[in-house]
């Protein structure tokens, strides 16, 4: 189902060899492919333990539980956004908001993220505290470091953001994003005055 090789890891040892950080590492890559494609269930919790080569049970002991495996990858999520946004802004310092916003654009390209943030983080969102908090607490830093790294206020980084989650719904519908998200929407909007 998910190659073990993910997000740059590759790993030519063998089970008894890799060690338990590695291990949780390999899941957490895996379980974005997973959740985004199962969501949250028994099934995704099964293919990340296909993909890394261990047993279902293995990877429950890994994390504790569903929930704490989920919260890894939001963790992973924040540290990829956030090293994006960094380097977006020391790339093209002179309109630093754009550039951020490009480098969620591509982070995003395989819709692998979009899936997984529609499909686990928003989804248990709405029946689970703690991942509610979590997901709260991800976008109040992106937030700020928005503002540190652009200095926009809270209107610019409003419709920035706002741009953002447009791109992260229209990707998970499949809608082709390769002429950008204002070119997707003029399209949806032409297709809507036809119907």
């Amino acid at each position: 189902f998910l190659p073990v090789r993910l997000f740059g890891m590759v790993s030519g040892r063998t089970a008894s060899r890799v060690s338990a950080d590695e291990r949780r590492a390999q899941a957490v890559a895996a379980g974005f492919h997973a959740f985004a494609e199962l969501g949250i269930t028994t099934a995704a919790v099964q293919a990340i333990a296909d993909a890394i080569g261990v047993s279902q049970p293995y990877v429950f002991r890994l994390f504790g539980s569903r929930q704490k495996l989920v919260l890894a990858c939001l963790d992973e999520l924040e540290d990829r956004i956030r090293a994006v946004f960094e380097l977006s802004v020391v790339a093209a310092p002179q309109d630093a908001l754009a550039a951020m916003g490009a480098g969620l654009r591509a982070l995003l390209a395989d819709g692998v993220i979009a899936g997984f943030w529609l499909q686990a983080a928003s989804a248990s969102a709405r029946a689970d505290e703690v991942m509610a908090e979590r997901c709260r607490v991800l976008i109040a830093h992106l937030l700020a470091d928005g503002e540190r790294l652009t200095g926009a206020g809270s209107e610019e980084l409003a419709k920035a953001f706002g741009r953002g989650s447009a791109v992260v719904l229209l990707q998970a519908l499949g809608v082709d994003l390769s002429r950008g998200s204002l070119a997707a929407i003029r399209h949806l909007l032409d297709e809507g005055r036809r119907q």
